[in-house]
């Protein structure tokens, strides 16, 4: 069984796009996740920019700074950083969408073994702990999911797409020392690397953070209650 609870969703900015009929939005979502076959309890904060179509399609898009923690049966916690990017795959054939996204996930676990955040103007580097690629589409076109499985919101969001189109969605993992964590909470201005590339945390993005980690203790709280 599994469970999943909203603590907090905060639309944050909007914009124009580069066409007439779609736009840009941020969204900042804070959730708390109880995975009972698994024996977890997660608490993530997910940045989500998006634009829309002329056929209210949604299309995650960019880069984006994200973050969980994670609580083991035995009480243990592990955090990590998640630097997210999402964009649009230019193929058409589903073959060779999945070909793409093989190809791209062996290049950059060859690649892109450290991940470097410039914090107030200090840079700290960290060894990447996972690094996943995939092809996201419309619910019809996607795999079965197993059982025990929990879309995740940016999934979420194009499996209800009517297009066809593919979101191409990389996500490069660092596990965070709690010292460290808490010291990015107060962080001023953050920069960071996805495997080359560079950005910014926005100011709702850094505020994401630090409502999770003021959050964090709710693990704790659950698992001293029972609480499924």
């Amino acid at each position: 069984m599994r469970h999943q609870k909203w603590l907090g969703i905060a639309v944050l900015l909007m914009g124009c796009s580069a066409t007439l009929h779609s736009q840009i939005t941020h969204e900042i979502q804070v959730r708390r996740h109880v995975n009972d076959f698994l024996q977890t309890r997660e608490i993530a904060v997910w940045s989500i920019r998006s634009r829309s179509d002329t056929q209210n399609n949604l299309w995650p898009s960019g880069l984006t700074l994200n973050a969980r923690v994670t609580q083991h049966h035995d009480g243990t916690q592990q955090r990590f950083l998640m630097l997210r990017k999402d964009e649009i795959s230019t193929e058409e054939n589903p073959t060779a969408i999945y070909n793409q996204v093989r190809r791209r996930q062996a290049q950059l676990r060859r690649q892109c073994s450290t991940m470097t955040l410039v914090q107030d103007g200090h840079n700290l580097e960290l060894p990447v702990h996972g690094i996943t690629v995939r092809a996201l589409t419309n619910a019809d076109r996607m795999p079965t999911a197993p059982t025990d499985y929990t879309s995740d919101p940016v999934e979420s969001m194009v499996s209800k797409n009517t297009s066809d189109a593919f979101i191409i969605s990389t996500m490069v993992q660092a596990r965070i020392d709690p010292n460290v964590w808490r010291g990015l909470a107060s962080a001023q201005t953050l920069d960071y690397e996805l495997c080359g590339e560079m950005a910014s945390a926005t100011s709702a993005e850094r505020k994401g953070f630090q409502e999770l980690i003021a959050r964090e203790d709710l693990l704790r709280g659950d698992a001293s209650r029972g609480v499924r």
